[in-house]
């Protein structure tokens, strides 16, 4: 589990999938449907946008499964447990637009913003198969 430090001003979340074009990812920072999905993203308290973002390898391979309530077709996964080299988009983002994000993509509120609490919330997620890879440090992964 990624230490995390409370009073950072910025966290890297790692994305992969259809978050990889910035302007699908946007979405989640200020609202709105993103072209050709069926949902409407209420957006983040700040929808400042991320301080920087950069393309990476996750070093695990992508599966696809279940059905997107925004596509309509399979969801992106990452295999935790099966060794391989999935395209991905790292952000910088505020923790707040962080939890905001979180929430989001996972069907809740953002009143969480305790990073120690999302980050043992991804760890348990990832364990079997999420999507939500947060990092204190851009080489975490």
């Amino acid at each position: 589990m990624a230490h995390w430090d409370r009073m950072a001003a910025h966290v890297w979340y790692a994305s992969y999938g259809s978050n990889l074009s910035r302007h699908r990812f946007e979405r989640y920072l200020h609202g709105g449907t993103p072209t050709g999905g069926h949902r409407n993203y209420r957006g983040a308290r700040d929808r400042t946008p991320p301080a920087e973002d950069r393309p990476f390898h996750l070093p695990w391979r992508l599966r696809f499964g279940g059905a997107s309530r925004t596509w309509g077709g399979g969801m992106a996964f990452v295999d935790v447990t099966a060794r391989g080299r999935t395209l991905a988009r790292m952000y910088r983002l505020t923790a707040d637009q962080f939890a905001d994000v979180h929430a989001q993509e996972n069907g809740g509120a953002a009143e969480n913003t305790d990073l120690a609490a999302i980050a043992a919330e991804v760890a348990l997620a990832s364990s079997v198969g999420g999507t939500t890879l947060p990092a204190s440090r851009p080489d975490a992964f």
